[in-house]
């Protein structure tokens, strides 16, 4: 038994959603294990699906991602097949939990990334399925990245993957490579917060030359990234890591599922998903290697060095947090009177006593100081590391300590971890406060990866973890 890949690749992109349509959503309550049929007849079928930024994400009440319109069509779509009202409740997980909402009876679907599963779903309890249909990847290139014809004009040239893309198919070209004496690929697997989405967005900008990309998650963006080749002649079956489980007793639900797949409204749940969800999944992204940004990041870099330096922050961590508040403009002030390229108020300013904040030197100053602050007076405690409380500085550079603080504790109560912002605390920020702070952050780390990637071209050939963030 299997889905049809639309289905598996549309309910997987799922995984991102905590909606509340025609499905109320509940992380806490571990309902009971009962079969399809007697969920049926209780009118009510429950998907679980991961916490992720583009599948599910509460944003302040208001449920985003692709997950929120599949969720109501295949309602629709058993409530016409079993000719009464049917709905379908969308149960977001935490991390690595996904399974177990199958085990407590808290769902009759799981769906999203088993590879971490794959041990328990060995078991004849379940039935799964990770085909590699569902989950080929594709390359991507930025509209100005040089042409490929083949897979072996990568040689040399870089190649990112978000965190769930598998580099298996790249790291045998670079053995082949190497056999023929030729340089091999570069390859950044980043592992810490970037899915195909934000990659996509990357490519899309510019930011980086090259992307290898799930196949269904490209197909998805691709009408509104109008800036990427997508090379359709460069694709690998991979084995697919993203798929669903069922409980074994429950066959007739998986055939459900897949004759939803090739219906009519399956494809009215992506147009959905195009019209609407994709609005609120746009980054805002600039290009900090355009030529006039580039110059003042060059000419402004020795000051980043030393104010990063002295207050224990990554000094590229530092400009691209300058970059996303202000591209680096020493020139602006916001309607607000937020003054420079760390957009200080006066009165911050005044308070950090280094100098005159319109001046570049004290600007940066100011800032590196003021983000060492938030560190020192909100986040020293232990069980935070360096890299995360540097987040949740950032965090609080946009929203405020005090909120952050409310978003951890939320984070608590959930189950997430509270000293993790990505995919953890990040997520019930969104949900109290809305989607900017959750962005915000997100596009000062995609920043640091460019200007990381773009002053060390040359990484080592295995998959390579950008050093994060404040030493």
């Amino acid at each position: 038994m299997k889905f049809m890949p639309k289905l598996a690749a549309v309910l997987i992109l799922c995984s991102y959603a905590l909606s509340s349509l025609a499905a109320v959503m509940s992380d806490s309550n571990p309902g009971s294990q009962l079969s399809y049929e007697q969920s049926l007849n209780r009118n009510e079928i429950r998907i679980a699906v991961p916490y992720d930024p583009t599948i599910y994400v509460d944003a302040k009440g208001k449920p985003t991602g692709i997950s929120v319109p599949v969720a109501k069509y295949f309602g629709m779509w058993l409530s016409e097949n079993y000719k009464h009202k049917i709905s379908v409740t969308l149960v977001p997980t935490l991390p690595g939990k996904l399974i177990d909402a199958l085990d407590s009876g808290a769902a009759d679907i799981a769906l999203g990334y088993l590879g971490q599963y794959q041990d328990r779903l060995g078991s004849p309890k379940y039935l799964s399925t990770t085909h590699a249909e569902h989950q080929k990847q594709v390359l991507v290139s930025a509209h100005n990245s040089p042409l490929i014809s083949s897979v072996d004009d990568l040689s040399g040239k870089l190649v990112c993957l978000g965190r769930q893309v598998r580099s298996t198919a790249l790291m045998t070209l670079n053995e082949r490579l190497a056999q023929e004496g030729r340089a091999p690929a570069i390859i950044y697997k980043d592992q810490v917060g970037l899915d195909d989405e934000a990659m996509l967005q990357m490519v899309n900008e510019g930011l980086v030359p090259y992307v290898m990309g799930t196949e269904f998650r490209v197909d998805l963006w691709k009408p509104y990234l109008t800036n990427i080749k997508v090379y359709e002649n460069i694709r690998y079956d991979i084995g697919g890591n993203i798929g669903w489980a069922i409980r074994s007793s429950d066959k007739r639900l998986g055939q459900d599922i897949n004759s939803f797949s090739s219906s009519e409204l399956n494809t009215e749940a992506l147009l959905m998903f195009d019209q609407d969800a994709f609005k609120t999944q746009k980054s805002g992204l600039k290009d900090p290697k355009g030529k006039e940004e580039w110059a003042r990041f060059v000419s402004m870099r020795p000051i980043f060095e030393k104010y990063g330096n002295q207050y224990h922050l990554n000094p590229l961590l530092l400009a691209s947090f300058g970059f996303q508040e202000t591209m680096l403009n020493q020139a602006l002030i916001s309607p607000g009177g937020a003054i420079g390229v760390m957009q200080l108020n006066a009165a911050t300013g005044d308070a950090m006593n280094v100098g005159n904040i319109h001046e570049l030197d004290s600007n940066i100053h100011a800032g590196a100081k003021y983000l060492n602050d938030l560190v020192s007076d909100n986040f020293k405690e232990d069980g935070l590391d360096n890299s995360n409380r540097t987040l949740f500085a950032i965090a609080s550079y946009n929203l405020g300590p005090k909120n952050i603080e409310k978003a951890r504790n939320e984070a608590a109560r959930r189950g997430f971890d509270p000293n993790k912002w990505f995919l953890n605390v990040e997520m019930t920020t969104a949900a109290l406060f809305g989607m900017v702070p959750m962005s915000y952050v997100r596009n000062v780390y995609k920043y640091f990866v460019v200007y990381q990637l773009s002053l060390n071209p040359s990484l080592d050939n295995s998959l390579n973890h950008i050093g994060l963030l404040a030493e």
